[in-house]
């Protein structure tokens, strides 16, 4: 196993791949960090809210366990970030 640091609200660039549903909830099923892929094991919460670093308009927050670590993905103006829960370290890998 590896471990991915990051500081407290630092958005790491992800590429998430999703389920477009009828009801038009897109829902993350799996993220690649660093090369591998990781599953979307529940999403907990979805709700929208303010776009940051001074871009407009609004995104999403998925509030979600990966492997079971909790996170937060952002998808706003067509962009999914990844910030880390805790102390900021996320396993990964096998």
């Amino acid at each position: 196993m590896t471990m991915i640091y990051a500081d407290r609200g630092v958005h790491i660039p992800v590429r998430v791949s999703v389920e477009f549903r009828v009801d038009g909830l897109i829902l993350p099923l799996e993220i690649c960090l660093e090369g591998l892929h990781h599953s979307v094991s529940e999403v907990l919460d979805v709700r929208p809210v303010a776009s940051l670093r001074g871009s407009p308009g609004q995104g999403l927050r998925y509030r979600c366990r990966i492997e079971s670590q909790l996170c937060d993905l952002y998808y706003a103006n067509q962009l999914w970030t990844l910030v880390l829960d805790g102390d900021g370290g996320m396993r990964v890998g096998s």
